[in-house]
This record gives structure tokens, sequence and C-alpha cells, in this order.
């Protein structure tokens, strides 16, 4: 998913408030087989103003069990997924695979920057030879290079690739725009993986053309900013993928003179940028100093 654009937004919500946080997008996704449990799955997904419903899935059968977990909020989204197995054996014997994914956007009066802080927080463990377990995190905002999405897609395209391989193959990406985060735990080496880390991801003001008539009029003059947030899980065999406690919204730095309105239950710490002092402004203060030294010097020398 793209961080949304004036179309999409213009078509669903005219009479949306200015300088107001929005959820545009959600969706959840579970899924779980077993060799010997069967399989089962479900998503859900909603537009402007809702959220997905959670989704839980689990099957159990003779020797594996599998199960797996969705979850959006305003402000986190959580996935798990846990499986197990009598045998060990290279090839997959049981699966599990979860996603959630939230966009946002906010029409505003300022042009600039908006940043958005996340914080990750999870586990991945493989207990038996033959186990994997895989997480991958997508953060866009709004202005991001083509150039980056497209190696996005490209990364995660391949008939021939499973779940987890898909995730393996996205590229690591740490870009102002675009935060990509990609891991796996395989074979039972080293214990667990601990993830506990801050992310940032900007997203850019998109200025509004002003038509002469129709619904866009409202915008004109306004700056639509975006982002997109999605986190997968997956496990397979004796493995568990444990994002459950999540990926985390935990703040927005918005432009100079800005400020933003939420809807009950979704607000997000908001902080405004401050502006950088002029290279004029920055001379000036250094001359201060400069003449301050000086000044003490001569007072020590007499």
């Amino acid at each position: 998913m793209a961080p949304p654009n004036a179309i999409s937004v213009l078509g669903s919500f005219e009479q949306g408030q200015l300088n107001h946080w929005y959820v545009s997008q959600s969706s959840t996704l579970a899924s779980v087989a077993g060799e010997s449990a069967g399989d089962d799955a479900g998503m859900d997904s909603a537009n402007l103003l809702g959220l997905a419903k959670p989704i839980t899935k689990s099957v159990a059968g003779q020797y594996d069990t599998a199960s797996a977990y969705a979850g959006v909020l305003p402000t986190k989204r959580s996935v798990a997924a846990f499986t197990s197995t009598g045998q060990s054996f290279s090839d997959m014997h049981a699966l599990g695979f979860a996603m959630a994914g939230v966009s946002y956007f906010t029409i505003m009066d300022q042009p600039g920057t908006v940043t958005m802080t996340l914080h990750l927080s999870g586990t991945l463990s493989s207990l038996t030879l033959g186990s994997k377990a895989a997480m991958s995190l997508v953060a866009i905002g709004s202005g991001v290079d083509e150039g980056l999405l497209n190696t996005l897609d490209q990364g995660s395209q391949g008939d021939d690739l499973d779940v987890l391989q898909a995730m393996q193959a996205l590229p690591q990406i740490n870009d102002r725009h675009a935060q990509v985060v990609s891991a796996r735990h395989a074979d039972g080496a080293g214990g667990t993986d601990t993830f506990d880390q801050d992310l940032a991801v900007s997203a850019d003001g998109v200025a509004f053309a002003c038509p002469e008539s129709g619904a866009g009029q409202a915008y004109c003059g306004k700056y639509l900013y975006g982002f997109t947030l999605g986190l997968q899980a997956a496990s397979t065999n004796n493995a568990h993928a444990d994002f459950a406690h999540t990926l985390t919204v935990t703040g927005l730095q918005l432009p100079q003179g800005a400020a933003l309105s939420f809807e009950p239950g979704a607000a997000i710490p908001t902080t405004t940028a401050v502006p950088e002092a002029s290279t004029g402004a920055m001379t000036l203060v250094g001359l201060g100093m400069v003449a301050g030294c000086l000044a003490r010097r001569r007072r020590q020398q007499h």
C-alpha cells in the first residue's frame, strides 16, 4: 500500500476537517496451515474512519499446530505466528502468517514535513532444524521516491517465493521517507532475537491543485500528508514470531506553527519543528562570543 493520494481523499471525504488526523485504511490477515491439521484463514479491511477487526486463526492436528493473530488500533499494529510439529524435516509441515496495516492522512494549512516516530517490539525464535520465524516492517511517507517503491515491489514478487522467502527478499531500507526492516531466525540457532528499537519516517506535504469547480476547491492551497505502515510475522514448523506488543506510533513532529486534532482515543503526542537559525544569525552569535572572550581577556590583562 502506498500512502493515500489526493484523488482517493477527495473522492471519499469531501467534508474532512483541516488539520485533523485520520485513519484512511486498515487491514488484518491471519492464515494457518498444518500437514495433519488442515488450514484456515481470515481477513478484514476498513476504509475511512474504520478499523479492521482483529483476526485469530488456529488449527491442530495429529502432529502439528499453527496459530496466527493480527490486530490494529489507531496507534498500534500487532501480529504473531506460532507453529509446532512433532516432525523435524527441512520441508514445511506447519505455517502461521499474520499481517496488519494502517494508512493515515491529514490535510494541513502549512507546507513542510511531518515526521512520525515509531517503536518496534517483538521476538523471533526457532527451536529445531528446519524451523523458521520471520518478520518484516514497512513504513512509508508521502514524498517517497518512486524508485524505492519499485524496489520494494520487485523484491517481494516471484511465483516461486513462499511467505518467508518473500519477506526475506525485501530490501533493507533506511530512508527519510521509507523504513523497511526484515529479519528471520532459522534452524534453532542463537536462542531468541529480541527487537526493541525506535524508527522515524517522514511525509512531505503535497500541494493540492485548485480546480475551478467541484469538491477539490475546498482543498485549494492546502497540503496532504500521508503515511502507510505494515507489519508481518510468519513461522514454520517449531518457531515463534511474536510482535503482539508491537509496532506503536509514539509521536508526530509537525511543521512550525502547525497543530492537529484527533479522533477520541486516537491521539498521538505532537511536537513542533524548531526553526533552524539562519547563517546570518549564527554569524552574529559567533561574533558576539568572540567579542565577549576578547573583552574578558582585556580586563584580565589590566
